[in-house]
């Protein structure tokens, strides 16, 4: 099983809580719970990694999720399956 960095996982984070939507820096942060500079310089680093791009001056769009963030998914659809299945079965 591959360890994720830090980082990594918060791009996740911020891909899954922002998918396709304009952001500025200080809603990252405050979903984040950092400071307003730490969400912009994540905020360029998404930009770097292809995963945001720069709308205009302090937003920024949220354009793609990494494969991390579609594994996330897929885990919280089988949860969900699951659950699903279990209350059926319970009538």
């Amino acid at each position: 099983m591959k360890i994720s960095s830090t980082l990594e996982n918060i791009i996740t984070l911020v891909t899954l809580a922002f998918p396709n939507k304009i952001v500025t820096p200080n809603e990252v942060a405050e979903y984040l719970g950092v400071s307003r500079r730490q969400a912009q310089n994540i905020l360029n680093i998404m930009i770097s990694l292809g995963y945001a791009k720069k709308v205009t001056r302090g937003k920024y769009y949220i354009s793609s999720q990494p494969k991390k963030a579609i594994t996330v998914i897929k885990g919280v659809l089988k949860l969900l399956h699951m659950i699903v299945e279990r209350l059926e079965g319970s009538r």
